[in-house]
């Protein structure tokens, strides 16, 4: 027995190059290392000792190295470097590849770099790096691939960029890089793809640049970036997909334009936040219009820059989509002047109102295609036809025509094939037929209005008929002209019509 645990425990040596004839995993309960002479003596009082099972705790005054370490492979625990005023690196953990727990590495003020972490590949936990007023960059890090944690790095004084992680492709957890003074450039991450949680990055009032992060495409939780005073473009986040969160712009100065979000699925955010930012101007993406536009969640839009002011001015900007809270008509004047007041605007998201005396002619509306509210056209006495509205198809809430006194035809309303709401057309005194409406599906409309059109004699439109034989809603037909004088009538004219088209 003695002769078979001797050979187990001895070494073989050629020139300078010891070789273990087996790497042994003990300490299951952790080791502290307090002092200079407890590392140093490390492999007296644990010879063959390789791997850690538990976890390790490094703080002393007097620790100025970590050489006795160097044998070292594994620690199944968290490794925590903390509280070292005398540590100037950590060499002597150069053949540690993987930490099962945390790394932390704080309140270490003279740590100038992570040399010594050159062969670490994985970190099961997170890794806590803060604090380190004289640490530099994190070159050190040339091999680490994931970290299953969070990844925090704050308040180290002097850290100038984050190159030296440049094949980290995920951490599981948050990323926080927060008031780092000299950090500026986030230069190092450009192979990171996932983050688990957040991502937060504010109070670095040197950063300027974060295209290290063109390969992010998901973000966990909410996105992050407050108070960072020399950050102009966010143009690193172009092929950024998903945050499972909020998007929080708040507080930096530089910033002229939310250029660089355009491509986050509008669906993947829960709240928008983007105030206090005193240059921002242009905030017309296409994931924040589509947001504000398509999504009913929360937002919190206000004091930036003109351009930038709050929701309503940001939806104005926004390619296609215009005027959240719609727009009335009162004078030829203002709808003569729409496509100069309201460049591009093609789908209006609030109601349209169109009331007014001298209202001949919409011919300056005919880039509308779509109106998400409703759409009211009431009380204008000169109005003969709605020219101008050839283009509309889609109309999300009611239409309303009523009190036209000279309105005669509605046959520019024949690309029209949706209303989800109301149709009401009554009191148009000279209006003699619903041609036009024809094409409108039934199945949406909610209700039918036709009522007091004394020259209305022709209702019997596929439409009416359609939604007659199936109706969704209240029905309200008199008083118009013969053919159309009631309920009745118009479905005796709507069964004539199909038994004649189906002898046809």
């Amino acid at each position: 027995m003695k002769r078979l645990l001797l050979f187990a425990t001895m070494t073989i040596n050629f020139s300078l190059i010891t070789i273990s004839l087996f790497s042994q995993s003990c300490l299951p309960e952790g080791i502290t290392f307090t002092t200079q002479a407890q590392i140093d003596s490390f492999q007296i009082c644990y010879p063959g000792c390789t791997e850690i099972e538990g976890n390790v705790e490094i703080y002393g005054d007097d620790i100025t190295n970590l050489n006795g370490l160097y044998v070292l492979t594994s620690i199944g625990g968290t490794l925590d470097i903390t509280w070292n005023p005398s540590l100037l690196s950590l060499n002597g953990l150069d053949s540690l590849t993987s930490i099962g727990g945390n790394l932390k590495i704080n309140h270490n003020i003279f740590l100038e770099s992570l040399a010594g972490l050159n062969s670490l590949i994985s970190v099961g936990g997170s890794i806590e790096l803060n604090y380190n007023s004289s640490l530099e960059s994190l070159s050190e890090f040339i091999h680490l691939i994931s970290i299953g944690g969070d990844l925090q790095i704050s308040n180290n004084e002097t850290l100038i960029n984050l190159a030296g992680m440049n094949i980290l492709t995920s951490v599981g957890g948050a990323l926080d890089i927060n008031n780092n003074q000299t950090l500026s450039e986030i230069s190092g991450l450009n192979f990171l793809t996932s983050i688990g949680g957040f991502l937060s990055i504010w109070d670095n009032l040197s950063l300027s640049d974060i295209s290290g992060f063109g390969s992010l495409t998901n973000i966990g939780e909410y996105l992050e970036i407050n108070n960072n005073d020399s950050l102009e473009n966010l143009s690193g986040f172009s092929v950024l997909n998903i945050i499972g969160g909020s998007l929080r712009i708040v507080e930096n100065n530089a910033l002229t334009s939310l250029s660089g979000l355009e491509n986050i699925y509008a669906e993947s955010i829960f709240g928008l936040i983007i105030y206090s930012n005193s240059s921002l101007s242009s905030c017309e993406v296409e994931s924040v219009c589509e947001y504000l536009t398509t999504f009913s969640g929360w937002n919190d839009i206000h004091d930036n820059a003109p351009g930038c002011n709050y929701p309503e001015e940001v939806m104005e900007a926004c390619d296609g989509v215009c005027l959240p809270f719609g727009i009335t008509f009162s004078w030829q004047e203002e709808i003569d002047n729409f496509q100069v007041n309201h460049p591009g605007c093609a789908e209006i998201l609030g109601d349209v109102v169109i009331n007014g005396g001298d209202i001949t002619n919409l011919d300056s509306l005919n880039i509308l295609t779509y109106i998400y509210g409703d759409l009211g056209i009431g009380g204008n006495p000169s109005l003969t036809n709605l020219s101008g509205l050839e283009n509309l198809t889609s109309i999300g809430g009611s239409l309303l025509i009523i009190e036209n006194d000279n309105l005669n035809s509605l046959e520019s309303l024949a690309n029209l094939t949706y209303i989800d709401g109301g149709l009401n057309i009554s009191k148009n005194d000279v209006l003699f037929s619903l041609s036009g409406l024809d094409n409108i599906d039934a199945a949406f409309i909610s209700d039918l209005y036709i009522y007091n059109n004394a020259l209305l004699s022709t209702c019997d439109i596929e439409s009416v008929c359609s939604y007659l034989a199936a109706p969704n809603g209240a029905i309200y037909i008199i008083d118009n002209a013969p053919g159309c004088i009631d309920q009745e009538e118009v479905e005796d004219a709507c069964f004539t019509e199909i038994e004649e088209l189906t002898l046809f």
